[in-house]
């Protein structure tokens, strides 16, 4: 079993990206836990064709719970049916909704969301984002570790 680490989001919508800024900075530390990092970002075909039967995928994705800014969030992907009507990720019309919803054969996984505090036409994380990147980093690597664990 391969396990598979992908950041999505959109690079120019501000807190959109957050989960591809922070897997690109922990790159070199999920290749030390043994997983594959792959930068997804909003080309979902790319992204399924790197998923294999039997792989565990943890998602990095940014949500819209109505939470605070830069609050982090785990969910199962076998969970993400019940939450389909709920904005956990900010994608869920894309890869989540389609793991979720045309399971392929033997993935399991989970999705790790940050709250966005602002999603807007912009290079740059939001200041709440921004000020807090070290943290929600942290706290995404602790979350990773644990599923790694879990699955190993």
């Amino acid at each position: 079993m391969d396990i598979k680490v992908v950041g999505i989001g959109n690079r120019i919508m501000k807190d959109d990206s957050i989960g591809i800024k922070v897997l690109e900075e922990l790159k070199e530390e999920l290749n030390n836990l043994k997983t594959q990092v792959i930068i997804g970002e909003t080309d979902i075909e790319y992204t399924l064709n790197c998923i294999n039967p039997g792989d565990y995928i943890i998602i990095v994705d940014s949500s819209f719970l109505g939470i605070n800014p830069g609050e982090v969030c785990v969910f199962d992907l076998d969970e993400l049916n019940e939450f389909n009507h709920k904005g956990y990720s900010m994608h869920q019309f894309s890869l989540v909704k389609i793991l979720s919803c045309f399971p392929i054969d033997g993935i399991k996984g989970a999705l790790i969301t940050v709250e966005a505090g602002e999603i807007d036409f912009g290079l740059e994380l939001s200041h709440k984002l921004n000020k807090d990147f070290q943290q929600i980093k942290m706290k995404v690597l602790d979350e990773i570790k644990l599923k790694v664990e879990e699955v190993s």
